[in-house]
């Protein structure tokens, strides 16, 4: 007779909740408490001109998995308004969106260009990296600078 030990994996089937912006929840309750709060619906709003979103370190090659990056491409005055709305209640501890973003989501808007937003994890931030031509601008100008720099050394 020959004894083998072997383990059982029993499977579990369970319901996951998804909110229009693709936040999951564990109850129903929950998940359209989440809906129908000002968060909720701006992000399903927002989610019109969401491209893409990674982790930071799978666009940058470095950082970590705290960090969300959504790609949006604004191309209306309404993802634009939704966008500084959306910057508005995640930041609510400010008067109102800093002029830096503004500039930058008509910026976006204007040259069609995508704007970068960072997120933790939780989704509890929103902040702003910049759009492509504003992050290779600002790349430029430092790079400069430093080169300046080096020169006097």
């Amino acid at each position: 007779m020959k004894v083998e030990t072997r383990e059982r994996v029993k499977k579990e089937s369970y319901e996951v909740f998804i909110a229009n912006d693709g936040r999951e929840f564990d109850s129903r309750a929950e998940c359209y408490k989440y809906e129908k709060s000002a968060r909720g619906v701006l992000n399903a709003l927002a989610m019109g001109c969401l491209v893409k979103k990674a982790f930071e370190r799978d666009i940058f090659g470095f950082g970590s998995e705290d960090c969300i990056i959504e790609v949006y491409k604004p191309t209306t005055d309404d993802d634009k308004k939704n966008l500084l709305q959306l910057y508005q209640v995640y930041n609510s501890h400010d008067d109102a969106p800093s002029q830096k973003f503004i500039d930058l989501v008509e910026q976006a808007v204007e040259d069609k260009d995508y704007l970068l937003v960072g997120r933790d994890y939780d989704g509890q931030s929103f902040f702003v990296y910049g759009t492509r031509k504003s992050m290779q601008s600002d790349l430029d100008a430092f790079c400069l600078l430093n080169d300046d720099e080096e020169d006097d050394i």
